[in-house]
């Protein structure tokens, strides 16, 4: 956002890519988490429209293919009409910003970010939600389960899955 910190803490600023490189990355993304490509996604240009719609930015693209993989119900051409579904709805519940640059962007990369953690099952969301208030460096799995137990404790029910090691694998 601000390129002048780069200088003081280190850094890179991250173009967009060409639209060949951005369908790759797309696909190759979604590919690592499972996703099996039809041959169609690639004819029928929904990778493209997909590269297209995110302005070929590399992480709204990745957060696109982790959306995409994770929804076993749709397809890679779904992916528009629910990105401006939850465009619309971001737009009815968000008033406009005063910020020209934001405005100018053909993809907000907040709504890519919300439809990724509404893709997500519960207790995933509540295990996201629990560690983002620790040192993303490194949590140890035994302060949440401690926490947990504690938690369980005082009448708390939101972390029970943890109690569970098969549920709590499917968070990860």
């Amino acid at each position: 956002r601000n390129a002048s910190l780069i200088s003081n803490y280190g850094g890179m600023i991250l173009g967009t890519l060409s639209e060949e490189n951005a369908v790759r990355l797309l696909l190759e993304s979604m590919k690592r988490q499972g996703w099996t490509e039809s041959g169609e996604d690639r004819k029928d240009g929904a990778a493209v429209g997909v590269a297209r719609r995110l302005g070929c930015f590399p992480l709204a693209i990745t957060e696109a293919a982790h959306y995409i993989a994770s929804r076993e119900d749709k397809g890679l051409s779904d992916f528009i009409a629910d990105y401006e579904q939850n465009e619309l709805a971001h737009a009815i519940s968000n008033p406009p910003s005063k910020n020209k640059a934001a405005e100018d962007r053909p993809f907000k990369l907040s709504i890519v970010w919300n439809m990724s953690y509404s893709s997500l099952t519960t207790d995933q969301q509540t295990l996201l939600n629990t560690i983002s208030f620790f040192d993303p460096t490194g949590i140890p799995l035994d302060l949440i389960s401690t926490g947990a137990t504690k938690a369980r404790g005082v009448g708390s029910e939101t972390l029970e899955f943890l109690k569970n090691s098969q549920r709590f694998r499917r968070c990860k």
